[in-house]
């Protein structure tokens, strides 16, 4: 029969062996290393600002809160055969709302392929005094670029225009916040047209665009769109 110190002896050791070799978490609670750092992306909880365009109304012509209209384009217009269309569905953030459905698809061409969808801003409203813009949208997580050509840009028929790239959605149907900062730093000039400076009170439209010729069939579904100062 061995002693019972031993036996005692014996279980402490193999206790603390086991407990060596569990692994231990330096930092609980930290993000992991491989999530995504590009655009700040939440869940839709701060949507208090200057309202764009919610949806809630479930307007029949696309009608924004400013009073101006939604409207969708491609390449189609310069030859291509890109598809851009717009469609409103039920769900969004309001109880019996709606949400804005933009879909389509980008053929590859020599001439540059595209699909775009967007909306006036009306004479009264400015970006100008606003820190961000906010857009709540759900998708598959595909990139798109958010532009704010200025009406001097669109008077001189340009087509570089101030944007930004963010990504649709994070791929499940929960919605994600977009935080898209109203700065010199995070909206920057494409293109190899005339050099402007970027004037945030002479911007007068908002728009979505593809970015990549090989997204050939493409869905990203917007709930909203708010100004933040």
């Amino acid at each position: 029969m061995r002693p019972i110190f031993s036996l005692l002896s014996t279980a402490a050791l193999l206790i603390v062996t086991a407990c060596d070799k569990a692994p231990v978490d330096e930092n609980p609670g930290a993000p992991a290393k491989d999530a995504p750092s590009e655009d700040p992306t939440t869940t839709p909880t701060n949507l208090r600002g200057l309202t764009l365009d919610d949806f809630s109304t479930c307007s029949a012509d696309l009608r924004t809160n400013i009073d101006t209209y939604w409207f969708a384009y491609s390449d189609a217009r310069e030859g291509g055969r890109s598809e851009s269309k717009l469609e409103q569905v039920n769900g969004g953030l309001k109880k019996n709302g709606c949400s804005l459905m933009w879909s389509g698809k980008v053929v590859p061409s020599n001439r540059g392929s595209y699909a775009a969808a967007g909306f006036n801003l009306s004479d009264s409203t400015t970006l100008e005094g606003f820190k961000q813009l906010v857009i709540a949208v759900r998708g598959n997580g595909d990139p798109f670029r958010l532009t704010f050509p200025m009406q001097a840009q669109l008077v001189e028929g340009e087509t570089d225009f101030f944007g930004t790239s963010f990504r649709c959605g994070d791929g499940t149907v929960q919605w994600v916040q977009k935080t898209i900062k109203l700065e010199k730093s995070s909206l920057m000039q494409e293109g190899w047209g005339l050099v402007r400076k970027l004037d945030l009170d002479d911007v007068s439209r908002v728009q979505l665009r593809t970015v990549s010729p090989e997204l050939t069939r493409f869905n990203c579904e917007i709930a909203a769109l708010v100004l933040q100062k």
